[in-house]
């Protein structure tokens, strides 16, 4: 991917994050808003980051992690690893972001599920409030082994909880 150009045109996209491996491909089971349909959302973590040049995290830190979202710039290997686990993960419009980004979509009936409503609701997919909802969620070490560079934002807070109760394993 030339991360150079912003995807098909959308003006709001920009490359600011540098993800330091191990990162961690998060998987949990959600509800559609529109159909009620069950399927597999996916979120990217990493236990340390770089953000328009300042660095967070330590790249040795197991017990925390960033969960990027509002991913709208990504490498081609890793759009390929978070579709493997949801096909349906795609760029989509956001009226409530007003642009463009990477998001979740129902299989069923091919409505966005927001970042925001699976960050940052307390009980959305990967914001578990109960050690059972954060054992629920899959955490998988993708086999990156240099840096990455996105374009998105991040979330802090939940991962320390997400880690302390989800079994973490390497990605076939």
């Amino acid at each position: 991917m030339n991360y150079d150009d912003a995807d098909e045109g959308d003006d709001q996209a920009e490359v600011n994050l540098r993800l330091f491996p191990p990162l961690l491909l998060l998987s949990a089971t959600t509800s559609c808003w529109h159909c009620k349909a069950a399927f597999t959302a996916v979120a990217l973590g990493a236990h340390a980051i770089e953000d328009d040049g300042e660095a967070m995290g330590e790249v040795t830190e197991t017990d925390d992690m960033f969960i990027i979202r509002e991913l709208d710039v990504m490498p081609e290997a890793l759009l390929a690893e978070l579709t493997a686990r949801n096909p349906s993960y795609r760029l989509q419009h956001s009226n409530t972001v007003g642009g463009s980004y990477y998001a979740n979509t129902c299989p069923e009936c091919d409505r966005l599920t927001g970042d925001f409503f699976l960050h940052a609701q307390p009980g959305g997919a990967f914001f578990p409030t109960s050690t059972a909802e954060a054992a629920a969620i899959k955490v998988e070490r993708l086999r990156f082994s240099e840096p990455v560079i996105v374009g998105g934002s991040w979330g802090y807070g939940t991962g320390d909880f997400i880690l302390a109760h989800a079994a973490v394993v390497d990605a076939p």
